[in-house]
């Protein structure tokens, strides 16, 4: 079964209670709303003495441990019902700006030799004693790259996903594996939805967002635009900014000195610029400042030319300034080698001056 527990500062547990769901979840999610109730949701059975097949689950404790109450969330297309497939995941929640919770998933149904999924999203509303629906469905073409990455909402509380997606979504046909944004109103009802992508396989990381914020919480608000981080196996990241309107593309900036196969970082600072670090085509670290409409502004190359490095961070503080993480097998800013993988740290201001 599946276990909550929580613990003080001394690691100790102030308690630790026992959930009667099916601890067979693909993924666990727990979110913390108002500092007053913890919500855990997952994918699995609420009552194994009762229940012989699995849905959606969400279940609302208070900080005493003691649950308040408990929601299975079924789907309203009977002939592609989540309580026939195999295994499935709750991805992200989320709470909007009048507070509601929001959580958006994937079901898989193994169908030999196809697999096919689904994703879901269902709405909670705000003080609920346990009312809940699925509103929206959207059925897919069978694909182990199929991924829900991402969600969050606009001021007015509508409801932005994003994820990747093989074959065909919303009626619209990829080219390969393509990143997708839905927007749905509170309602459930869809606005419009978009594809970035090209023939090759576009792997999507989601929405970039300032650092700090939180898309489990109130924190994570898109207000005129969203950026989307895509890579590409072999080649190069590549940033998007889109418009809320209709989600399309207002400008595209290419990252093509950066192998995206040894990942990319990112960060926002307080005026909106952009920083991304990578690998570079040398085996170095390339750090690369864009402004807010995608437009270069500076890079450096950070490493030794004889050894490879490994980004591992951009991170930003309350003056922009910004630190550097990566690992080295070389001598890295007048630092000797240690010995095999060092990690290193630097720190620049948002001019690309070292400090």
């Amino acid at each position: 079964l599946t276990r909550l527990a929580r613990y003080n500062n001394s690691a100790t547990p102030d308690w630790d209670v026992t959930t009667d769901i099916d601890p067979n979840f693909s993924e666990i999610n727990l979110m913390e709303q108002e500092g007053n109730n913890l919500y855990l949701a997952g994918f699995g059975r609420y009552d194994l003495s009762t229940d012989t097949t699995s849905d959606f689950i969400l279940l609302k404790y208070d900080l005493g441990g003691n649950r308040q109450f408990a929601i299975e969330f079924k789907s309203t297309d009977s002939s592609t019902d989540p309580t026939s497939d195999k295994d499935g995941v709750v991805v992200k929640m989320g709470k909007s700006p009048s507070g509601d919770l929001y959580l958006a998933g994937m079901s898989l149904y193994d169908s030999s030799p196809d697999e096919w999924q689904k994703i879901f999203v269902a709405k909670l509303l705000y003080n609920s004693t346990g009312d809940g629906d699925i509103i929206y469905e959207i059925p897919l073409n069978g694909s182990t790259k199929n991924k829900l990455t991402d969600l969050a909402f606009d001021i007015s509380g509508d409801l932005y996903l994003t994820g990747q997606i093989e074959g065909s979504f919303e009626g619209a046909s990829t080219d390969a594996l393509d990143a997708f944004v839905l927007k749905l109103n509170s309602s459930g009802t869809k606005q419009w939805s978009q594809l970035v992508g090209d023939a090759s396989d576009n792997y999507n990381h989601g929405f970039l967002e300032k650092r700090g914020d939180d898309d489990s919480t109130d924190d994570h608000r898109l207000i005129d635009n969203f950026y989307l981080l895509t890579s590409r196996p072999g080649s190069y990241p590549t940033l998007t900014k889109h418009n809320l309107t209709a989600g399309n593309v207002d400008a595209t900036r290419d990252f093509n000195t950066i192998n995206s196969d040894y990942g990319s970082y990112y960060e926002i600072d307080s005026s909106d610029d952009i920083y991304l670090i990578g690998r570079d085509l040398s085996a170095d670290i390339r750090l690369e400042k864009v402004d807010q409409n995608l437009s270069y502004q500076w890079d450096k190359t950070i490493g030794d030319p004889a050894q490879p490095e490994i980004p591992k961070a951009v991170l930003s503080d309350e003056m922009d300034n910004l630190l550097i993480i990566g690992e080295t097998m070389g001598s890295v800013d007048g630092n000797t080698n240690k010995g095999g993988w060092d990690i290193f740290m630097i720190k620049y201001d948002r001019q690309g001056n070292k400090l």
